[in-house]
């Protein structure tokens, strides 16, 4: 993320339900693909109830840089990652999320099982992105 820190705002918010959660997100949707309009809303997550933090997120963050080879194609955009107490997810939006599952399988082909599920959902409008995009940035940890 650091060539495109400046893309990316962070903050944190509370849940409905009285929990935390961490936001990064696009601070604004790129311009269409020439794959054509990024439409489905890929929402990755993994779960992590129980495990030792600081190496499970050092394994996210390895998980991420990974995936950065996807959402640099024009076909899909990392557009906002949310973290919650169990889990967290990394929500893109494609223009065609059956081709970003099987870019995903084959990034992944040969590494360490990972525990993460995929969801796809059509989103034309980026309604989940735009959840986020008025959020003020707010210091992190206060």
């Amino acid at each position: 993320m650091s060539e495109e820190s400046s893309l990316w705002r962070v903050s944190e918010a509370r849940r409905q339900s009285g929990g935390r959660i961490f936001v990064r997100w696009l601070c604004e949707m790129p311009v269409l693909s020439s794959h054509g309009p990024l439409t489905q809303r890929v929402c990755v997550r993994w779960h992590f109830e129980g495990h030792e933090l600081e190496a499970l997120f050092s394994k996210m963050e390895g998980f991420e840089a990974w995936v950065s080879e996807i959402h640099a194609s024009e076909s899909s955009r990392l557009a906002l990652v949310l973290t919650f107490a169990d889990c967290r997810e990394w929500h893109f939006y494609a223009s065609d999320s059956e081709l970003f599952a099987s870019w995903l399988n084959q990034l992944l082909r040969g590494r360490d099982r990972l525990p993460i599920t995929l969801e796809a959902f059509e989103d034309p409008d980026w309604s989940e992105w735009k959840k986020f995009a008025d959020l003020p940035m707010t210091p992190m940890g206060k």
